[in-house]
């Protein structure tokens, strides 16, 4: 007679394969829970895993969202830009103007410098003329 192991350990007599059922209820059972518990395991493992990349993407979005915050901060508002944006294109037009008018004084003096050399050159000639027909 042979004899076997049954899952517990116990030797069967007559070489039985056969487990009675209570035990083989167990069996699965504790195999089931086993099982079980590696599965939570894994599961609470990559939770874990899980939870450290998301927070590490979290602080980057908020970094992200603290940076666009701290731009929008510095930008000017429309209606201010506005504002100014008139006052130096106001500025601008009276420089322009301003140019314009000096440019035309600078021209009127050219001007009347060239009239009065163009009169003091008429004026010698006027006398040399004179004083060649009077030596005649």
């Amino acid at each position: 007679m042979s004899a076997t192991l049954s899952a517990e350990g116990k030797t069967m007599p007559n070489g039985d394969t056969k487990v009675p059922l209570r035990e083989h209820v167990d069996i699965r059972v504790n195999s089931l829970e086993k099982l079980l518990e590696a599965q939570f395991a894994a599961i609470e493992k990559a939770t874990a895993l899980y939870q450290r990349t998301l927070d590490v993407r979290l602080e980057g979005l908020n970094e992200w969202r603290q940076q666009s915050k701290d731009r929008e901060r510095e930008f000017l508002p429309r209606e201010e830009y506005r504002v100014s944006h008139d006052r130096v294109v106001e500025d601008v037009r009276s420089l322009r103007e301003s140019r314009a008018e000096i440019s035309g004084k600078a021209s009127q003096k050219s001007v009347n410098i060239t009239q009065g050399i163009a009169l003091a050159a008429l004026a010698g000639t006027l006398i040399n003329v004179a004083l060649r027909l009077a030596g005649r």
